[in-house]
């Protein structure tokens, strides 16, 4: 994914389409809702088909490239959300989430 599309979904808050998820390569395969368990199924059998202890050769080699930057980029994204977590703002929008809530549960009761 690109650094303009990556931008557009964190900082404008967009939404993507599975078709576009497929698309870009974040999603594998988009199912049937008619026929989900059964294409799962069938592709679980496949795997299980296959020698276990190549699969999990193949897995690591192709997770070996990228493990080392994952494993960075979640440090980094760690950090960043304890110290906004511990932000005024954080606080501002946690305690509005929680009156917002508490005011709904008031409404819903006040209906009974």
């Amino acid at each position: 994914m690109g650094r303009q599309k990556a931008s557009g979904l964190i900082l404008a808050g967009q939404r993507m389409s599975a078709a576009e998820l497929e698309s870009a390569g974040l999603v594998t395969k988009i199912l049937p809702v008619e026929s989900f368990r059964e294409e799962v199924l069938k592709l679980a059998r496949g795997m299980a088909k296959l020698p276990p202890k190549s699969l999990v050769v193949n897995k690591d080699l192709v997770m070996r490239s990228q493990r080392e930057g994952l494993l960075e980029a979640n440090e980094i994204e760690l950090k960043t959300l304890k110290e906004q977590v511990r932000g005024e703002e954080s606080k501002s929008a946690i305690r509005g989430f929680a009156e917002e809530t508490e005011r709904r549960k008031k409404e819903k009761q006040a209906k009974l």
